[in-house]
C-alpha cells in the first residue's frame, strides 16, 4: 500500500463521503466513548489482520459478527461504524451482550 499524499487525500475524501451518509469513523467513536481495541476484541467484533503491512494504519478488521456494525474499506485502510449502529455497538461492548444483539 502506498502511503503518499494521494493515499491520504483519497482516504480523507472517502471518510468525508461516509460521514455525510451517517457513518462514524471508528477511531473517533472509540475516543468519544473512552474505548480501546480490547473491548472490540473481547466482544468478538474485530480480529487482528491476518496479513499486516508496515503501511497499515489499522491493525484490525471486522469479524463475521462485526460486519453488522463495522465496515472496512481496505483500499484506504479505514474502519467505520455503520450508520445507525453506534448505540448498539457501544451496548454490545459495555454490557457483554452477544455481538448479534439488536439484529
Amino acid at each position: 500500500m502506498s502511503l503518499g499524499p494521494e493515499f491520504f487525500e483519497a482516504r480523507e475524501r472517502k471518510l468525508l463521503a461516509l460521514l455525510a451518509q451517517g457513518h462514524v469513523d471508528l477511531d473517533d467513536f472509540m475516543q468519544a466513548n473512552a474505548m480501546d481495541w480490547q473491548e472490540l476484541l473481547a466482544a468478538g467484533l474485530v480480529k487482528p489482520k491476518l496479513i499486516q503491512s508496515t503501511g497499515d494504519l489499522v491493525a484490525f478488521e471486522p469479524t463475521v459478527a462485526g460486519h453488522y456494525y463495522l465496515r472496512h474499506y481496505k483500499d484506504v485502510d479505514l474502519l467505520v461504524v455503520r450508520a445507525g449502529r453506534a448505540a448498539v455497538l457501544l451496548s454490545c461492548c459495555r454490557t457483554g451482550l452477544p455481538s448479534a444483539a439488536g439484529r
